[in-house]
């Protein structure tokens, strides 16, 4: 019986066909890869797929589902910053993307990922300075909006996606090299996350919408007030 593997038989299973350093580093990637994406699918589901769902959201809790926005859009451009980082700072080493040349000595296979890694680097640039002048610190010119200040770069859902494509595509290149194996990551969902929310919202809705009429119409008896079970 075939049975899904354990965490532990991942990372191993990296570290004997990739070597510890190598596969240490690529089992560590991939946790944040797959974290990333699933935080990515949540912002989706809420903020970027139907209009009638931010109209639940709005009737609902405005001011907490725009928090709920704010904070898990500038997490998601900060979760790419940081595997985008330097492979080492200040004597330390960083679990980044820019770390995965390094092992890769097969040239022509290593200039195809220097290729790929070079279209992720510029494309996420936009997710690097937000969390430089944004929001890991806070760029004193922005902030006081100075006349001369540089405008933060333009930072959209499109460009995210573009993003976090061509990090699946990075990934999934290198894994089937060594591992022999590709993870589908565009078929990856939530379960009960944010539809299962909304469902439960609407449904609350409509309870409360219903529960008015009836009082309009005169029903103000105790079972106007209770849900029905």
């Amino acid at each position: 019986m075939n049975r899904d593997k354990t965490a532990e038989e991942v990372k191993q299973e990296m570290i004997d066909k990739m070597g510890i350093d190598f596969g240490s580093l690529f089992y560590s990637l991939r946790n944040e890869l797959l974290w990333l994406t699933y935080r990515w699918i949540e912002f989706r589901e809420l903020y970027g797929t139907k209009e009638t769902r931010i109209e639940i959201m709005n009737s609902s809790a405005p001011f907490l589902f725009y928090t709920i926005q704010n904070v898990l859009w500038e997490n998601l451009l900060l979760g790419v910053a940081k595997v985008m980082d330097r492979p080492e700072s200040r004597g330390k080493k960083n679990i980044t993307f820019k770390s995965i040349p390094l092992f890769i000595k097969e040239q022509p296979f290593h200039d195809e990922i220097m290729s790929i890694f070079i279209n992720l680097e510029t494309e996420s640039s936009f997710c690097r300075d937000w969390r430089n002048r944004w929001i890991a610190h806070k760029d004193h010119a922005l902030s006081v909006d100075e006349g001369s200040a540089k405008p933060l770069e333009v930072a959209t859902r499109l460009k995210f996606r573009t993003v976090l494509e061509l990090m699946h595509e990075l990934y999934n290149k290198v894994s089937l090299k060594y591992l022999g194996s590709q993870t589908a990551f565009e078929f990856l969902s939530s379960d009960r996350g944010a539809i299962s929310l909304l469902n439960l919202l609407e449904k609350g809705l409509l309870y409360e919408q219903e529960r008015l009429k009836k009082k309009l119409n005169g029903d103000w008896s105790q079972n106007c007030f209770q849900s029905k079970v």
